[in-house]
């Protein structure tokens, strides 16, 4: 029970009164319901409210003791609240709680992974700190702290599960948001390993992340327009892109049964083979060339730009876009962006003065005879162009003891001309150009998806070290993506367009408190702040400060 004011308008004018309600669910919903009410405010006899406290107050604990004012009452702990109760919306509105077995007598396993889950997107730390975390947060369902090892356990469950969970999520989502599924974008991101172990996944291979010095995994990942995540797969970490294409189209065509979608990646994706399986599978495509390295990029730009294709120098202009003749049963789309353009041209400039300058003090060396060897002399110069990817543009001699390097001016030109292309490819012919380029653009939801799960969830680093507790770490983080997808489909619904992070930055203050009263312990929700009440209500959940629970301090 609590005491409400209620407002009432009356023939112009407001009027308040103070009631006596507790919350009650109807129809599965927190209500409020009124027990009786005390009057008007503004006429209420503060004295008299004093004796009805005072008159209760026996009902309460033992007579006699002294009378403790509620802002006098001390507080002993404080918990994380509001969080919890978006995410437990969440996670019984996508159903999880029916899909995950639960495991031996007395273990709640589908509770363990909540708490799991909602640690990536609250306060991202390792399992083992997960057992300090949780005595920090307030959990409505009352449950056991879950240990380390329980927390090992419920992931085993989990990966023993995943395809099923995946497949049952996947139509859950679709049902609730009546997802359009022509379109699916699939790309790749790395994770690296921290500390010291071994795992048949872990291996050096191209990192995202920039620390080629970190052992690493490779993780696919397919998602829907609206950037919902479908499937997901974990590969040794020196797996190159185009090795994973056929696998998740099998995937998203037996096990999803999506029979008439058309597969978006980008550049690094296609290979003759892939086009193949993809074709074989009746799965269509859109794809990007890898502009500067693949045979046909040249004479497909040629042919574009003699077809018309603009390239605007304002970074500000829209792509422009041109149509070729199809090439090996592949339509061929030329796309122009200004923007790009003036980056790859930064680019490329900052790396060809930075290699021009390592070369000259090399030749500076040379001369100086510092340094003789032809051996050391050809590893220096080739370190130097690897490092600065710059190999295609310089060539080098040394002859007579000098050391000698110029620009292939021919290589040169030929790169600029396609600073600022893409060249997209596809084998379906029902879609448009503006659809095959839309689609492209689209891809930025994909990185999207890659930012929330490394920057939100923490997807990175792994302390993992067994390929099943590894796949199991990327699930929980999956998962935790596809709770702040759902939270930002269900704010921007409710009028509310904001980010998961910022929702749950204002939910923090949402906090549950305990404070000593008398010979009872007693447990409240805080005020939430204006921008935390419209995201409870957003969710049907409590916006005003409410009991939580009282007990005895005795019994705890």
């Amino acid at each position: 029970m609590y005491a409400y004011i209620a407002r009432v308008r009356s023939k112009g004018r407001l009027y308040e009164y103070l009631q006596v309600c507790e919350t009650v669910r109807r129809n599965g919903k927190p209500t409020r319901r009124t027990l009786g009410s005390l009057g008007r405010l503004d006429q209420l006899d503060p004295g008299k409210v004093d004796g009805l406290i005072r008159g209760l107050r026996r009902f309460a604990w033992r007579e006699g003791e002294a009378w403790v004012r509620p802002a006098e009452a001390p507080i002993v702990a404080t918990r994380v609240l509001g969080p919890v109760l978006v995410g437990r919306k969440l996670w019984e509105e996508l159903g999880v709680a029916g899909l995950v077995a639960q495991g031996q007598k007395g273990f709640a396993v589908e509770e363990a992974l909540f708490r799991l889950v909602l640690n990536r997107l609250v306060d991202p730390m390792s399992k083992l700190s997960c057992v300090e975390w949780q005595e920090g947060v307030e959990w409505p369902r009352a449950g056991k702290s879950y240990g380390y090892d329980d927390y090992l356990r419920a992931m085993d469950v989990l990966h023993s599960q995943k395809e099923e969970l995946e497949e049952a999520l996947f139509l859950r989502v679709r049902d609730l948001f009546s997802v359009p599924l022509r379109l699916v974008w699939y790309d790749l991101t790395s994770s690296y390993f921290e500390g010291d172990g071994v795992c048949e996944l872990a291996e050096y291979g191209h990192s995202r992340d920039h620390r080629g010095d970190r052992a690493q995994i490779v993780m696919g990942l397919a998602i829907t327009q609206e950037g919902f995540p479908i499937a997901h797969d974990v590969f040794p970490g020196s797996t190159g892109d185009v090795g994973t294409v056929a696998g998740m189209a099998q995937k998203l065509k037996e096990r999803f049964g999506l029979q008439n979608v058309v597969l978006v990646g980008d550049r690094g994706l296609l290979s003759g083979e892939n086009a193949h399986t993809l074709d074989g599978l009746g799965m269509g495509y859109v794809l990007a060339l890898r502009t500067r390295q693949h045979s046909q990029v040249t004479d497909v730009v040629e042919e574009a730009i003699a077809k018309g294709l603009e390239r605007p120098s304002d970074p500000d202009a829209e792509w422009t876009v041109a149509e070729v003749e199809p090439r090996e049963g592949m339509r061929h789309v030329v796309v122009y962006s200004a923007f790009r353009a003036i980056h790859d041209r930064v680019v490329r400039r900052e790396r060809l003065r930075r290699t021009r300058d390592e070369l000259r003090r090399l030749a500076g060396r040379v001369a100086s005879g510092r340094l003789k060897s032809e051996r050391k002399v050809a590893e220096r110069a080739t370190r130097i162009l690897s490092g600065h990817k710059a190999g295609r543009y310089f060539e080098w001699e040394l002859r007579d003891g000098a050391f000698g390097f110029w620009l292939d001016s021919e290589f040169y030109r030929r790169q600029r001309k396609l600073d600022g292309v893409y060249v997209l490819v596809s084998n379906d012919d029902e879609l448009s150009v503006h659809e095959i380029v839309s689609a492209y653009r689209q891809l930025h939801e994909v990185e999207d998806a890659f930012r929330v799960l490394k920057s939100l969830v923490k997807l990175r680093p792994i302390y993992h070290w067994t390929k099943r507790r590894v796949e199991a770490h990327v699930f929980i983080c999956v998962l935790g993506y596809l709770l702040a997808k759902v939270m930002e489909q269900r704010l921007k619904k409710a009028g509310l367009p904001m980010t998961a992070a910022r929702a749950l930055r204002h939910l923090e203050d949402v906090r549950a408190v305990d404070q000593e009263w008398g010979d009872l312990l007693l447990t409240h929700m805080t005020r939430p702040s204006p921008q935390a009440q419209a995201i409870l209500r957003a969710f049907n959940l409590p916006a005003e400060a409410t009991i939580l629970k009282n007990g005895s301090l005795a019994t705890g």
